[in-house]
Formats: C-alpha cells, sequence, structure tokens
C-alpha cells in the first residue's frame, strides 16, 4: 500500500458529503463512464470573473425577468440538498426566438461552458438519458433545451417531470445478475 499512490475520485458532480463540492476539490480526479467525461469538464472557471460579474449585473439592471429567475434558479439548485428543500424545475415557454436558449446558456455559465453540448443538453434523449444526466449533475442544475424535440403530447413532459422531481431513478436489473447502480440527484 505504501507504494501505491493514493487518489480521490468521483463519477457525478455534486456535494460529496456535506463540505466537498465536484469538481472544486483539489486532487479530485474524475473516475465516471467515459460519455460524461466531456459533460464533467465542462464544470470549469474560465475567464475574468469580475467582468462576468459585471456582465450579468447589467443584464439583471435591464429587468429582463426571465434571465432573473434562470440566474436564481442556477445558484438555488446547489442549495437544494443542503437546505433539505424538494427538487424543482423552470420551464422557460414561448415562441421560437424569445431568447429562452441565450437564457439557459446564461444560467449555465455560472458553473460551466454554456455551449449547447457541453453543459446544456436537449430533450433529444431517452428517459434512461435524462435520468443519468440529472443522477450525474447531481447537485448542479440539470440544463435541458428544446422541450419541442421530445417526441408525444403534454402527457409525456408531465410523466418527464414526475420522474425526474422524484430525485432518484428506476431500478434497473444489471447483465451480469443483481441490480445496477440506482442515480440520485437534489437540485
Amino acid at each position: 500500500y505504501d507504494m501505491i499512490p493514493e487518489h480521490n475520485s468521483v463519477s457525478r458532480l455534486g456535494w460529496i458529503g456535506q463540505k466537498d463540492f465536484s469538481p472544486y476539490v483539489d486532487g479530485l480526479i474524475f473516475d465516471g463512464d467515459a460519455i460524461c467525461r466531456d459533460f464533467y469538464h465542462a464544470v470549469r472557471q474560465e475567464g475574468d470573473a469580475q467582468e462576468w460579474i459585471r456582465f450579468v449585473r447589467k443584464i439583471r439592471l435591464e429587468n429582463n425577468i426571465t434571465a432573473k429567475i434562470v440566474l436564481a434558479s442556477s445558484f438555488a439548485s446547489v442549495l437544494v440538498e443542503p437546505c433539505n428543500c424538494n427538487v424543482f424545475f423552470v420551464h422557460l415557454w414561448g415562441g421560437s426566438g424569445n431568447g429562452k436558449t441565450v437564457a439557459l446558456m446564461l444560467a449555465a455559465s455560472v458553473w460551466a461552458n454554456p455551449k449547447v453540448g457541453e453543459y446544456i443538453h436537449t430533450f433529444n434523449s431517452t428517459d434512461v438519458g435524462q435520468e443519468l444526466s440529472a443522477g450525474f449533475v447531481n447537485s448542479l442544475p440539470l440544463i435541458l433545451d428544446e422541450m419541442q424535440i421530445q417526441k408525444g403530447e403534454k402527457k409525456m413532459f408531465d410523466s418527464m417531470i414526475y420522474k425526474l422531481s422524484e430525485g432518484t431513478g428506476r431500478k434497473r436489473g444489471a447483465k451480469a445478475g443483481g441490480l445496477q447502480k440506482t442515480s440520485t440527484w437534489r437540485n
């Protein structure tokens, strides 16, 4: 044991116990699914924090209610678990060209690279994909764009919201027998 280096690793984002928050722990190594590696690495500080704060203040002074809501929601997401609150959703609804994607990019910029496909994903996924994404971001906001590409009717959307609001995934059998690890989230 004295010859093999020891490292702390994580397979998801968010709270680790009551004090640490992934990925903001020194020396923490990502050891999760390869498909989530880019998602994980999208969460990082880049650019000048004071410049970002000035930019966001300017937007907030314009009294843009949508921007205020998505920013507050993005910051509040990480407080759900320590405050023992319920999982919550913000659904931006409106016609094409109303700035919904740009608002989501603003919300994502609090924590990550706001480019769609980096941290922001679309509804173009299965229920399992959405569940695994929610489990992966864990405490950070799950930001999904373009709900209209979700096939089906309003009942399917309501069902998806209901499932994600549970904060825990579905029990599934493993190929080798037994059960797969069940995803959980508090965002």
